[in-house]
C-alpha cells in the first residue's frame, strides 16, 4: 500500500485494520500457491477447494479493502479528453486496445459482489401470472420445454477461470490505491442506489482455514468499508 497516498487524518485504528487484511490475504495467496505448487495434481475437487477455502474470502478481505480506501484517499481531478487534430480523427491515447495487446492483459478485480433480495428469498414467476381453466373448454397449456443437460465442470476450464481471478486479485493486492482510484470513478459515473458488497452474505465467510479470527476480521472489514465517512 502506498502511504503517500493516504491523508494525515487517517485513523490509526483503519489503518490497523488495513494491515491486518494485508496479513491475511498474504497469508491466502501463499496458501493458494501451495496448492497450486508444480506436481500437485489439479482435480476438480482440489480446485474447487482453492475457490472456496482461499481465493474467496481473500477477494472479500482485498474489496472491502478498496472500499474503505475509495473513501479515505482524496480524489484525482477527471483528465481531459485530448482533441483530434483533424476531423473524424480519432486520438490513439485512451482508446480500445487491439486485440493482439488486450488479449495479454491482467484482468481487472471485480469490485463489486452480487446482491441478494433482502425482502424475500422466493423467485418472482418468469412466466405468466394464473389463469382461469374451464374444464371441457380451456385447452390444456403446453408442457414446457425439456431442459439442456448441464455440460459437466472441466477442471481445465475451472483452473483458467481461477488463475485470472488470482491474477487480477494480485495485480489490486500489490497498489490497491489504484484499484481504489478506478472504484472512484465508477461511483462518480455511476452512482449506486444501494452498497456494493454484501454485508450479511460475505463471499468466502465459512471457509473452514479463515477459524474464527480470519471471520472476524471480515466482518470488521465489513462494517468499515459500509460505514459513511464522517463529514462533520
Amino acid at each position: 500500500m502506498n502511504a503517500p497516498d493516504l491523508p494525515a487524518d487517517f485513523p490509526e485504528e483503519r489503518s490497523a485494520l488495513l494491515r491486518e487484511a494485508d496479513h491475511l490475504i498474504d497469508w491466502l495467496l501463499a496458501q493458494i500457491a501451495l496448492c497450486l505448487s508444480p506436481g500437485i495434481v489439479r482435480t476438480l475437487p482440489m480446485l474447487k477447494g482453492i475457490l472456496a477455502g482461499y481465493l474467496l474470502p481473500a477477494e472479500a478481505a482485498l474489496r472491502r479493502m478498496i472500499h474503505i480506501l475509495a473513501a479515505a484517499i482524496p480524489e484525482k481531478p477527471e483528465r481531459r479528453a485530448l482533441l483530434p487534430r483533424k476531423t473524424g480523427q480519432v486520438p490513439q491515447t485512451g482508446g480500445e486496445e487491439s486485440p493482439k495487446r488486450s488479449a495479454f492483459r491482467t484482468p481487472l478485480f471485480r469490485l463489486t459482489e452480487p446482491q441478494p433480495d433482502l425482502f424475500t428469498d422466493h423467485k418472482r414467476p418468469t412466466g405468466p401470472g394464473p389463469r382461469i381453466s374451464i374444464p371441457g373448454i380451456t385447452p390444456r397449456p403446453a408442457p414446457p420445454p425439456p431442459r439442456e443437460p448441464r455440460r459437466p465442470l472441466d477442471p481445465i476450464d475451472l483452473e483458467a477461470k481461477l488463475l485470472r481471478r488470482i491474477d487480477a486479485l494480485k495485480a489490486a493486492f500489490i497498489d490497491p490505491i489504484r484499484a481504489a482510484r478506478r472504484l472512484q470513478r465508477r461511483l462518480r459515473a455511476r452512482p449506486p442506489t444501494g452498497p456494493l458488497i454484501a454485508p450479511i452474505n460475505i463471499p468466502g465467510f465459512k471457509s473452514d482455514p479463515l477459524a474464527d479470527i480470519g471471520r472476524a476480521l471480515l466482518r470488521q472489514l465489513t462494517f468499515a468499508a459500509l460505514a459513511r465517512p464522517n463529514t462533520s
